[in-house]
């Protein structure tokens, strides 16, 4: 065979034999993408296991795990985001403390740096304290001056800010909590750790020092109640022997971590955990509805700054919206980070700025927590 005919004849079978090589290596890929997903959420879940914390989701290479719960008295919670638009697309895995304080209005703390990484904020001006160090330091935001000030006058936050801001100047505190993102879906158990609990220290020296400079309220005098009459019951029937259940499928428990990059934390619940905490658990699919209903009093009308991942922007149609907020739009979308959805109406003059946003774009939105859509199980705000 002539050298020209085996030039020919390798052109003709050339796209049969790149196709197939093209196709393995697309499943191969995938294989590998889908085999590194799961070793991740092994890695959360025994993660979760070693320092008592619970994790949700995260059954298949297709749900999104979280890990939430108690980390040295502060609510702490690890969850995944992704960003951008089409090949752009990317995953990062937030750390989150929740702040359980006081706080001034519309707080905002971080670098300069990563401004474009939080989302985008409605108005505010950075504030200047007069302090040289935090102003060169850091940008800060909030609704009053004053408060700001005195915020990061305190010597035990000031010196909190300064030490995070060395070990983790990505660090963002806004919305009710302290937030941490890196790139990827962060599973080694050291990094996760350190993240988390240099989280908690700052969250937990903010707590202390709002808490301490909060007024104390005076205690509520309660009235002893009547001494109770006995009431004569009636003889009960005897009691049935009840009969044995069958023994229920024990649920498969990761293992704890053999190597532990640090000590366990204390997982005593201290109070609610703050408004971030409480609407991270309304989404918890444990509760009971008198539970859930209880949680949300707590939150009803109160004025909130929430950071929002955008789905879709669609028109207002909830049958008790407010008679101001008819014709608006809804911004249906998650807390940051965590599981909670959220449907957030704004009136008719916000349509046009609202028809920009895109699915997957940060949206920072601040209005007051209006019911629980129990239909599409999320929690409708009113902007």
């Amino acid at each position: 065979m002539t050298p020209m005919i085996c030039i020919f004849l390798a052109a003709d079978f050339a796209p049969l034999i790149i196709f197939p090589l093209f196709i393995a290596l697309f499943v191969g890929l995938a294989a590998l993408g889908i085999y590194q997903s799961k070793k991740a959420r092994e890695n959360w879940a025994r993660f979760a296991a070693t320092y008592g914390l619970q994790m949700t989701g995260g059954e298949s290479w297709t749900s999104r795990p979280h890990i939430s719960g108690w980390f040295d008295g502060i609510y702490v919670h690890i969850g995944t985001i992704t960003r951008g638009p089409g090949k752009n697309r990317s995953t990062y895995t937030q750390f989150q403390a929740m702040l359980n304080c006081p706080m001034p209005l519309g707080l905002q703390i971080h670098q300069e740096s990563v401004f474009s990484k939080v989302g985008k904020f409605f108005g505010g001006q950075d504030i200047h304290v007069g302090d040289s160090a935090i102003d060169d330091a850091f940008i800060l935001k909030g609704r009053d001056e004053n408060a700001v000030r005195h915020f990061v006058s305190q010597p035990a936050i000031r010196q909190a800010l300064f030490r995070i801001v060395q070990t983790r100047p990505d660090f963002v505190l806004y919305a009710g909590n302290i937030m941490m993102e890196q790139r990827g879906m962060v599973s080694d158990p050291a990094r996760m750790y350190s993240a988390i609990s240099e989280a908690v220290l700052l969250a937990r020296a903010i707590t202390d020092t709002m808490q301490q400079l909060a007024p104390q309220a005076a205690p509520m005098k309660v009235p002893a109640p009547p001494p109770a009459r006995p009431i004569e019951l009636p003889v009960a029937a005897p009691a049935l022997r009840p009969q044995p259940k069958p023994a229920a499928k024990a649920a498969k428990v990761a293992a704890p971590l053999t190597n532990l990059p640090g000590p366990k934390p204390d997982n005593t619940p201290r109070g609610d955990g703050g408004i971030m905490a409480v609407l991270d658990r309304l989404s918890d699919a444990s509760l009971l509805g008198s539970e859930r209903d209880e949680a949300l009093a707590k939150l009803k009308d109160q004025s909130v700054t929430l950071p929002v991942i955008v789905e879709r922007v669609e028109l207002t149609s909830s049958f008790d919206v407010p008679e101001e907020l008819k014709d608006g739009r809804t911004v249906v979308g998650t807390l940051s980070g965590l599981r909670t959805k959220l449907a957030v109406r704004f009136d008719a003059a916000k349509s046009r700025e609202l028809s920009g946003l895109r699915r997957g774009d940060n949206f920072t939105v601040q209005g007051r927590i209006a019911s629980w859509d129990p239909l599409y199980d999320r929690v409708n705000v009113n902007a």
